[in-house]
C-alpha cells in the first residue's frame, strides 16, 4: 500500500477518536462511550433560595467533589454527610477530593475543569500516558449546607449528596459539562442524564 493510501486512513482514525471523546479535548478518561471520562463541573449557588433562607448574609459552605470506584461506592453512599463534614473526619481527610468554597464575599460560580489533575487520580488514562487512576465510575458531590440533614437522616436520602455517573454513554451526546446547583436545602444536578430526556 502506498503512503498516499495510508494518509487518509490515519486522518479518518484521528477524526473518529476525536468524535468519541465528544470533541471536548478532555485529556482524562477512556475513549469509548461506555468508559468513565472527565467533565467540566460547574457548581453554582441558587441565590434566590439562599436569600430567602438567610437574607443578604451567606453562611460559608464547602462542596466536595470526589471520584468513586465501584468498590468504594457502598461506603460513600451510606456514610453520613454530617459525620463527613465533622472536624478531622478520616474519610474526608483521606479522600482524593477537590473542594470549592462559597463565602459571603465570594458567591461566584466555581468550575472544576476537565483537565484538572484530580481527574487523573479519579479516572486516569491520560491520553498518551499509562496513568491508571483508580477507575472511578461515579462523581459524588457533597455539600455542607447549614441546617440540613442531621445525624438522624438516612444517608441514602440526604439531599446534600448527589451521585452522578461518569461514563459517557450516561449523558446525551456532546455533553462536556455538568452543572450542580446548591440550594439552601439541597444539591441538585441540572444537566439532564440521557434517561431523563
Amino acid at each position: 500500500m502506498s503512503r498516499k493510501m495510508c494518509m487518509p486512513v490515519w486522518v479518518i482514525v484521528a477524526a473518529l477518536l476525536m468524535g468519541v471523546t465528544g470533541c471536548s479535548g478532555t485529556p482524562y478518561g477512556g475513549l469509548l462511550p461506555g468508559s468513565p471520562k472527565a467533565y467540566q463541573v460547574k457548581v453554582v449557588l441558587d441565590h434566590v433560595s439562599w436569600r430567602q433562607a438567610y437574607g443578604d448574609v451567606l453562611p460559608s459552605l464547602e462542596v466536595d467533589l470526589v471520584g468513586i470506584n465501584e468498590s468504594e461506592r457502598p461506603t460513600w453512599e451510606n456514610y453520613p454527610v454530617s459525620k463527613y463534614f465533622s472536624p478531622n473526619d478520616p474519610l474526608r481527610r483521606d479522600a482524593d477530593r477537590t473542594t470549592v468554597t462559597f463565602t459571603n464575599n465570594d458567591r461566584r460560580d466555581k468550575i472544576v475543569k476537565s483537565n484538572n489533575p484530580v481527574w487523573g487520580k479519579w479516572v486516569g488514562k491520560k491520553f498518551g500516558s499509562s496513568e491508571p487512576g483508580k477507575g472511578a465510575k461515579w462523581l459524588f458531590v457533597i455539600a455542607n449546607i447549614p441546617g440540613v440533614g442531621g445525624s438522624a437522616m438516612a444517608s441514602a436520602q440526604d439531599p446534600r449528596r448527589v451521585i452522578l455517573p461518569l461514563k459517557g454513554s450516561a449523558w446525551p451526546m456532546g455533553t462536556g459539562g455538568i452543572e450542580i446547583v446548591i440550594k439552601s436545602s439541597m444539591a441538585i444536578c441540572t444537566t439532564p442524564l440521557k434517561s431523563q430526556k
